[in-house]
């Protein structure tokens, strides 16, 4: 019940913040990786 207690004392004087944007690791996931293709 202490770690409940806690994150609600957080939570309670917390702000949320909406991000808007891309998603840095999906847009270079999808990159290829020419390390890669040279090992190969």
């Amino acid at each position: 019940m202490m770690t409940v207690a806690a994150i609600d004392r957080l939570v309670h004087h917390a702000d949320i913040y909406k991000i808007v944007g891309g998603r840095y690791r999906k847009k270079h996931a999808l990159k290829p990786n020419p390390k890669i293709d040279q090992a190969n």
